[in-house]
């Protein structure tokens, strides 16, 4: 279950991160890295920068535990290795937390 959750919370991240706005394209382009990785799923690209590459990593935390009452901050975990471990990075980085709320 914890790998499928997973899952769906980077589907869900690369589908809000690929949505059309005012233009005919996305703004941001992402690229799962795969398992490999040890801190982050993605590199995502700004789309139409047109003299420097611009991109970012992000790592995504998903959950089916919703919000805490008192601050309204979503329910996640991310060990402290993790957050030292992205920290590193000699680039922008993100945690992205994803709320997979299945409604029937």
């Amino acid at each position: 279950m914890r790998d499928t959750l997973g899952q769906r919370g980077e589907a869900i991240f690369t589908v809000l991160m690929t949505e059309f706005h005012d233009r005919s394209r996305p703004i941001f382009k992402p690229q799962f890295l795969g398992d490999k990785w040890q801190y982050v799923d993605f590199i995502v690209e700004l789309v139409g920068t047109e003299s420097i590459i611009t991109y970012f990593f992000v790592q995504v935390k998903t959950t089916r535990t919703g919000y805490t009452k008192k601050l309204n901050r979503l329910k996640v975990k991310v060990p402290q290795d993790h957050i030292r471990g992205i920290a590193a990075y000699v680039a922008p980085t993100y945690i992205v937390g994803i709320d997979e709320v299945t409604e029937i």
